[in-house]
């Protein structure tokens, strides 16, 4: 059983699953579409009330153009 934070994810149906594994999205109540999601960092789904969404996640450069 969930319980804490985790829980409160599972009923509001929303998250950022980034890179997911088997399984991953069952933590909020949803089945992920069998699209295969490429392997690199940022990639993954947003889901919204229960809704998912392919997503990239960009990281912002600091001054000097260095990550």
């Amino acid at each position: 059983m969930f319980r804490g934070p985790v829980a409160d994810l599972r009923r509001g149906h929303s998250g950022l699953l980034l890179c997911p594994g088997p399984g991953d999205a069952e933590l909020l109540g949803i089945r992920l579409p069998r699209t295969p999601v490429p392997v690199r960092p940022g990639s993954g789904w947003l889901v919204t009330a229960g809704a998912p969404q392919r997503v990239q996640v960009a990281r912002h450069a600091r001054d000097g153009g260095a990550p």
